[in-house]
């Protein structure tokens, strides 16, 4: 079996070409950084890991497939029976990678990454993570909808940009999910359905999850065991307007520049925007080094 020695932000290596599908599971044996004292060795990972990608069907454009990214990372305690978390960072087009290997993932990527082995290397450290969610749960962090992170879609290809999956609104993304759910729990970790299954989030998923939600409910997968789900610092709903539902916003697209029909005030997109330049400064600043921990490792087995 292949594994794979994984990946951040480099969509345009995942693939030679665009017409052969990915594959949907690698184990991940080693990552960059991660080494003995030696500084070459790679050192044991704190459970085992897999990534790859999920068939989820038609993309909103009407033409090839969509291919949703995930990383999976088993609990340290019981995988055959702890809880799996499906987990979202939200955005909306935000990579799940970023909660990952910087939130609640067991080896993280922060500024203490630049230390005295970075000096000698040239590469970030992952920093161990006493607090880490998959001490006692397996987490599985999946880039929605494509082609945000390392998901793609297949006549664009991993290279496409933010519209060339078509266009996205809240519900086709609630299908789509529920579609890579069920390839999630059907073919690539069946093994896993049994346990107790619960998605997770923070930010857009406040309206992302509720709606996978339903669409368990609604669509149930065969044997899988889902609990309900769980959501931190969440947007959770619609500015109340008389006369509508609740959820009246709840469609939004990407077809133009803010288009959130639930964000009527200026002030809140200012500042919103502001934010967004701070943070495009940031990258900049920290792009060469960031660009060394961007690598894809494929080693035969």
């Amino acid at each position: 079996m292949k594994t794979a020695a994984t990946l951040l932000l480099c969509a345009t290596t995942a693939l030679a070409t665009t017409t052969t599908p990915p594959d949907a599971k690698f184990e991940v044996k080693s990552l960059p950084g991660w080494v003995e004292a030696d500084l070459t060795t790679p050192a044991a990972l704190p459970s085992k890991m897999y990534t790859g990608y999920l068939d989820a069907g038609t993309p909103p454009s009407g033409v090839g497939t969509m291919y949703f990214h995930y990383w999976m990372v088993e609990s340290e305690r019981d995988p055959t029976t702890d809880p799996v978390l499906i987990w979202y960072n939200g955005g909306p087009g935000a990579s799940s990678l970023f909660g990952l290997l910087q939130e609640w993932g067991p080896l993280r990527l922060l500024e203490t990454s630049y230390d005295e082995q970075y000096d000698k290397t040239g590469i970030p450290t992952p920093q161990f993570n006493p607090y880490r969610w998959t001490k006692t749960h397996t987490v599985v962090a999946i880039d929605s909808p494509p082609p945000m992170g390392l998901s793609f879609c297949s006549e664009a290809g991993p290279s496409g940009n933010a519209t060339s999956c078509g266009p996205w609104t809240d519900k086709s993304v609630f299908a789509a999910n529920h579609e890579a759910h069920r390839n999630l729990f059907t073919k690539v970790f069946p093994e896993l359905a049994s346990n107790p299954v619960y998605f997770t989030g923070e930010s857009y998923a406040g309206i992302y999850l509720p709606g996978f939600a339903n669409e368990m409910m609604m669509d149930p997968i065969p044997n899988v065991n889902f609990q309900g789900w769980a959501i931190g610092d969440g947007w959770t709903g619609c500015v109340p307007v008389a006369g509508k539902l609740p959820n009246w916003c709840i469609d939004l697209d990407n077809v133009g520049m803010f288009k959130y029909p639930y964000v009527s005030n200026i002030f809140l997109l200012f500042v919103v925007s502001f934010f967004f330049f701070l943070h495009f400064l940031l990258l900049l600043f920290n792009y060469k080094r960031n660009l060394l921990w961007c690598k894809l490792t494929w080693i035969d087995a």
